[in-house]
C-alpha cells in the first residue's frame, strides 16, 4: 500500500506541475475528476455538473457540450479554439482538446494559446500589411482584389483598380533623405486611408493598399462603373492637393492616376494593374497631377517608355550622348562669363530625344547617378580640348540631389580632372535649393568636399524651391541663378519685379554673383541691366550650341562685343560686391 501510494502521489505532483487544465468530465459534461482541487479560477465553488457553464465562456458552452458528447460516442479527438474575454485586464486564446478516455469518460485539456495567437497575427501582419504606412501590402491587395473581381463577375457589377503615384516624392528622398521621406508617407497614407473610409459609406468595397516606394493602389466595386471610378479617382486626387508640412517646410505630394476598368480593360487583377500602371505613367509623362483612363493605345507608349530606357542604358554606355552649351553673359561688359553644359540625346531610331523625357526616365530607373558621372566624364574631356586650345572658360554642370545623396561627384571630378590635367576651379556645379535646404550631414560633406577641391558652386533655379533661407549661411554658395519663372515678366509685373529686385539685394549682401535665366526679350535684358543684375543667361543671347559653333561664335573671335576675357578673375569682373543702381519699382501692371 505504502508503494502504491507513493506512485499516486508522485503522478499527482506530475500532472499538477503541467501549466494545463486537466479535467475528465462524462458525456453529459459532469465533472469526474481533476488534479487537486479545483483552482478557484477556473471553476470557482463549482458544482460537479456545473463544470462547462463554470469554465467556459457562455457563447462557447453548447459548442463544448457538442464536442464531449461527439468525443465520448466516436472516440474521435477534437480541438476548439476560443477567445475568453472575461478578464478584462487581458485577452486570452484558449484552445480545449478532447479525447475520449477508458471507459467512455473524455478528457479535457485547455491550453492558453495567446502567444501563440499574438505571433500568428504578427506573421500574418508582416506578410499581408506595410509596416511603414499600416496599409495592405501588395499579396494581401492582390488577394483582396482576386476575390472582389470574382464577386463582381457573379453579379455581372463593374469595378475599378486605381494607380497612384506621388510625382515628387524622389526629390524629397533624394534632397531630404529616407527618414523625411517616411514621415511624409505616413501623412500621405492616413489621409487616403481617412478618403477611402469615406468612399465605403457609398461603395461598401473599397480596398486601399500601398505597392511599394510612393506607389499605392485603390479598388472600387461598384454598379456604376466609369463614373464610380470618376468619382473615387478624384476624391483620392484632391485629398493629397494640399501640401505636407514638415519642420516649417511644405512638401506637395500632387499624384499621377492612372485607372483600369473590369471587364472591359482586363478580367484579371495582374492585368488590370499593369493597364492602370500604364495609364498613370501616361498622366506622369504630361507632367500634370491629374486622372487618365486605361485605352489600349497607353500599352504601346509604356513598351515605348521602357524601350527608351534600354536605349538610354545603352546610349549612356557606349558614349553615345553630346553636349551643348549655354553662354551666361556678364552685363557691365558682355564678355562670356562661362558656359552650362546641356545633355542632348540624339538616338538612331527615336531622332531628338527631349531632355525633358530622357531625364525623367533617368530619374525613374536610376539611371541619373550614370548620367551624371558621363556628364562628368565628357565635360572634363571638352576642358582639356579648349586648354590645348589656349581656351580658359568655366563650365557649369547639374548635379542632383541624388548623386550627392549616394554618388561621389567630388570624387569623381577630383578623379578625371587630375588624369586629364584640368584645374578643378573651372568647374562650377549647379545645385537646386532643395538640396541646400536638407541639413544632412552626407549633404554637407558633399558641399563641402566639393569646395575643397576649388569647383564653384551655384545655388540654381533660387526661389522655386523651399521657403528656407538658413541654408545660405550653412551652405554659402558662390552664385545665385534666378528662375526663369521670376524672369519672364520681370518688366511687365511689379510683384515679380521686386520679388527679383529682393532676390539681388539679398544677393549683394551676401557678397555673391547673380545670374538671371531665361532672358528672351530685350525689355528683360534692359531692366535687368538697370537693376544692376550681374550675369544674364537666355535665347536672346545665344542658344545652347555644340562646341565647334559655340567657339567660332563666341571663344575665338578677339573682335566680337561677347570677348571671352582670357585669365581674368571673375570675381574681379563681376565685382558681386560693389552696389550697382537699385531698380526703384515702377508702376506696371501685374500680370
Amino acid at each position: 500500500m505504502t508503494a502504491l501510494a507513493d506512485r499516486e502521489a508522485k503522478l499527482r505532483i506530475l500532472v499538477e506541475a503541467i501549466p494545463e487544465s486537466l479535467w475528465v468530465v462524462s458525456a453529459d459534461g459532469e465533472l469526474r475528476w481533476t488534479p487537486g482541487r479545483v483552482r478557484d479560477e477556473d471553476t470557482g465553488s463549482m458544482e460537479a455538473s456545473g463544470f462547462v457553464h463554470n469554465v467556459i465562456p457562455g457563447p462557447q458552452v453548447a459548442e463544448v457540450h457538442a464536442a464531449i458528447r461527439s468525443t465520448a460516442a466516436d472516440g474521435r479527438s477534437r480541438r476548439l479554439e476560443y477567445q475568453d474575454d472575461r478578464q478584462l485586464a487581458a485577452h486570452v486564446s484558449c484552445e480545449l482538446r478532447f479525447t475520449r478516455c477508458d471507459g467512455g469518460d473524455v478528457l479535457v485539456v485547455r491550453q492558453d494559446t495567446s502567444e501563440r495567437t499574438l505571433a500568428a497575427a504578427r506573421i500574418e501582419r508582416l506578410a499581408y500589411y506595410d509596416p511603414l504606412t499600416g496599409l495592405a501590402n501588395r499579396q494581401r491587395f492582390m488577394d483582396l482584389s482576386e476575390s472582389s473581381i470574382a464577386g463582381a463577375r457573379s453579379a455581372g457589377e463593374r469595378l475599378a483598380v486605381i494607380y497612384l503615384d506621388l510625382n515628387s516624392f524622389k526629390r524629397i528622398n533624394d534632397s531630404f533623405g529616407h527618414s523625411v521621406g517616411d514621415e511624409v508617407l505616413k501623412v500621405v497614407a492616413e489621409r487616403l486611408a481617412r478618403k477611402a473610409e469615406g468612399l465605403r459609406r457609398e461603395w461598401p468595397e473599397v480596398s486601399l493598399a500601398r505597392l511599394g516606394g510612393d506607389e499605392f493602389a485603390m479598388l472600387v466595386r461598384a454598379s456604376e462603373g466609369y463614373e464610380a471610378a470618376a468619382v473615387a479617382a478624384e476624391a483620392f486626387r484632391t485629398c493629397l492637393a494640399e501640401p505636407v508640412a514638415w519642420n516649417q517646410i511644405e512638401f506637395l505630394t500632387a499624384p499621377s492616376i492612372g485607372v483600369a476598368l473590369f471587364p472591359q480593360d482586363g478580367s484579371d487583377i495582374e492585368t488590370l494593374l499593369k493597364n492602370a500602371d500604364a495609364a498613370m505613367y501616361h498622366a506622369k509623362a504630361r507632367g500634370l497631377a491629374e486622372v487618365v483612363f486605361y485605352d489600349e493605345g497607353l500599352s504601346a507608349r509604356s513598351r515605348d517608355w521602357y524601350e527608351l530606357e534600354a536605349r538610354l542604358r545603352r546610349a549612356i554606355r557606349e558614349d553615345l550622348l553630346e553636349l551643348h552649351y549655354q553662354p551666361k553673359f556678364r552685363l557691365h561688359d558682355r564678355s562670356v562669363a562661362g558656359v552650362e553644359a546641356l545633355v542632348r540625346w540624339f538616338d538612331d531610331k527615336h531622332g531628338q530625344v527631349s531632355p525633358r523625357r530622357f531625364v525623367d526616365i533617368a530619374e525613374e530607373s536610376g539611371l541619373v547617378l550614370d548620367l551624371g558621372q558621363w556628364l562628368v566624364r565628357a565635360v572634363c574631356r571638352q576642358l582639356r580640348t579648349w586648354l590645348d586650345a589656349g581656351i580658359a572658360v568655366p563650365i557649369a554642370i547639374n548635379i542632383s540631389g541624388k548623386d550627392l545623396a549616394y554618388g561621389d561627384p567630388a570624387g569623381l571630378i577630383e578623379a578625371e580632372t587630375t588624369r586629364l590635367g584640368v584645374p578643378p576651379s573651372l568647374i562650377e556645379v549647379e545645385i537646386t535649393e532643395t538640396v541646400f535646404v536638407n541639413d544632412s550631414s552626407a549633404g554637407r560633406r558633399a558641399v563641402d568636399r566639393l569646395r575643397a577641391l576649388g569647383c564653384r558652386i551655384a545655388l540654381d533655379d533660387f526661389g522655386t524651391g523651399f521657403s528656407s533661407l538658413a541654408y545660405l549661411s550653412r551652405f554659402p554658395p558662390h552664385r545665385l541663378k534666378i528662375d526663369r519663372s521670376f524672369i519672364a515678366n520681370v518688366d511687365r509685373s511689379t510683384s515679380d519685379g521686386a520679388i527679383v529686385n529682393a532676390m539681388m539685394s539679398l544677393a549683394r549682401s551676401l557678397q555673391l554673383v547673380v545670374t538671371a535665366e531665361g532672358v528672351e526679350r530685350r525689355e528683360q535684358l534692359d531692366w535687368l541691366v538697370a537693376c544692376g543684375c550681374h550675369e544674364v543667361q537666355g535665347f536672346l543671347l545665344a542658344r545652347p550650341l555644340a562646341a565647334p559653333e559655340l567657339e567660332a561664335r563666341f571663344l575665338r573671335t578677339p573682335d566680337d562685343a561677347t570677348l571671352l576675357r582670357m585669365g581674368e578673375d571673375e570675381d574681379s569682373a563681376t565685382q558681386p560686391g560693389m552696389d550697382p543702381p537699385r531698380c526703384e519699382a515702377r508702376a506696371l501692371s501685374a500680370s
